[in-house]
Parts: C-alpha cells; sequence; structure tokens
C-alpha cells in the first residue's frame, strides 16, 4: 500500500523536492518542464517573446531603402556610388545667396536643399536625403520617356538649357511661390518671364514646381503629379509644344 501511495503522489505531482522527476505540461504549450524549474522556464521565455518583439519592430526613424531610378543592369553596389555622388552634391542655399530667387514660407526666405546636375537642378525645402531621391527619379523618367517618346514620336530630347524641379513640403509654400490655385503642380517653358531667379542662374526657362502635402518621406509620396508633369516637360522639350490644361491639346509656345 505505501509504495503503492508513493507512486501516486509521484505520478500527479505532488513531490516538488529537489531532484524530482515530476513532469507538467502547460495548458496549449507543446513542451513539457520539470517542476522544479518552472518559473526559471517561464521567465526565460517571456524574455525572449520580448526580445523577439523588439527587433522585429520598426523604429520611426527606421526607413524604406529603394533604389529610385535605378538603371538596368546596374549593381546596387553600382548604384549607391552613383547616389553618394548625388548626395554630396546636394548642398543647403547659403542664407545671402539669392541666385536661385527669393523663396518664402510667408514668415522668411527658405534656404532650399539644392541638386545642381545635368539636366536637371533639384530644389526641395524638406531633406537633402528628399532632394537626392527626387534627382535620382527625375533622371529615370527623363530615360523613360526619351524611350517611349523616341519610339512614338521618333524625336530626340532637344535639352539646350537645364530645367529646375521644385518641391515643397506643403501647398501654402507652393502658392507663395508661383503654384496656381487649385493646382497640384505645374510644368512652365516660359519661367523667364517672371523673372523672379537672378541673372546667373541656369535655368532660365523650364521649371516644373509641385509640393508633397506634407510628406516628408519619399517613399509615401504619392508621384502621379511629378509623372504628370514631366510628362508635359518631355514633349515641350521635343517639339516646343506645352499642354493647354484641361485638354489633351498643345500649342507651340
Amino acid at each position: 500500500m505505501v509504495i503503492r501511495f508513493l507512486h501516486r503522489i509521484r505520478l500527479f505531482g505532488c513531490h516538488g523536492g529537489p531532484g524530482s522527476s515530476t513532469r507538467l505540461r502547460l495548458p496549449g504549450a507543446r513542451r513539457t518542464y520539470r517542476s522544479n524549474g518552472l518559473h526559471g522556464r517561464l521567465q526565460a521565455i517571456k524574455k525572449r517573446k520580448t526580445k523577439k518583439k523588439k527587433s522585429g519592430s520598426k523604429s520611426k526613424n527606421d526607413r524604406i531603402h529603394i533604389r529610385w531610378g535605378q538603371r538596368r543592369n546596374e549593381s546596387d553596389a553600382e548604384y549607391d556610388k552613383r547616389y553618394s555622388k548625388v548626395l554630396k552634391r546636394t548642398r543647403q542655399d547659403k542664407k545671402d545667396d539669392k541666385s536661385g530667387g527669393e523663396i518664402t514660407n510667408g514668415k522668411e526666405n527658405i534656404q532650399m536643399w539644392t541638386y545642381m546636375g545635368h539636366p536637371f537642378i533639384v530644389r526641395t525645402d524638406i531633406s537633402k536625403e528628399f532632394t537626392a531621391d527626387t534627382a535620382m527619379y527625375m533622371e529615370m523618367l527623363h530615360r523613360d520617356y526619351g524611350e517611349a517618346y523616341k519610339k512614338f514620336l521618333g524625336v530626340a530630347a532637344s535639352v539646350k538649357e537645364k530645367i529646375e524641379v521644385i518641391v515643397f513640403s506643403d501647398r501654402a509654400t507652393y502658392m507663395r511661390n508661383g503654384g496656381s490655385p487649385g493646382s497640384g503642380g505645374f510644368f512652365m517653358p516660359f519661367a523667364h518671364l517672371k523673372n523672379d531667379r537672378g541673372t546667373s542662374w541656369a535655368a532660365k526657362h523650364y521649371r516644373l514646381q509641385q509640393f508633397t502635402d506634407g510628406i516628408t518621406d519619399f517613399a509615401k509620396w504619392p508621384k502621379g503629379t511629378l509623372k504628370h508633369e514631366a510628362a508635359h516637360m518631355e514633349l515641350q522639350l521635343r517639339l516646343g509644344m506645352t499642354l493647354i490644361p484641361g485638354y489633351n491639346i498643345g500649342i507651340h509656345v
């Protein structure tokens, strides 16, 4: 009787002393743990889950790394080297530099981030990285539209001077610096008539301008308007025509 009673104690886990071989199965658990180390095991599992959750979550500062405008057959390393050069050449305007005009937010003049490339001069009031991403993206659109228009029209683009591309972070600043009411962006082939740039400014005639409506992450910015206005630009560069807003017709300028 005594032996049978002790066997039942071991079977149902009533013995919890050191060296016990009693095993307990937790509800919903896949593993069986010894009763004398159960608390420690549960704490270890909790710590592992917390660590995994932290490592799997993304901080607000983490951004999706996309190689905007990566060329066909261009390796990641080649692209990164090219992007690094664009980023290095992207600088914030000096406070007293007015060659690119006086850009204002209504309270003070803005020191724009500017990339001086070919054929684009890209300017934003957002960040150095956003400006570089926009430059890479515009070069991609120029290549892709160039291939499409060449097949469709049989005419190559004639880029005799630089094209200014401006992206503001909000509508109010966009409106204060030439934006028209109700528009999300525009392309202008006669910017020289506004006479709002310095005499030495390289982009005298062509200007593409829009805003992001508060978006500062290039990956999250919808680029439909940018593509649309770039299509106007590419047509202008080939046929000397600009589209009339609201109509699918062009006029010579």
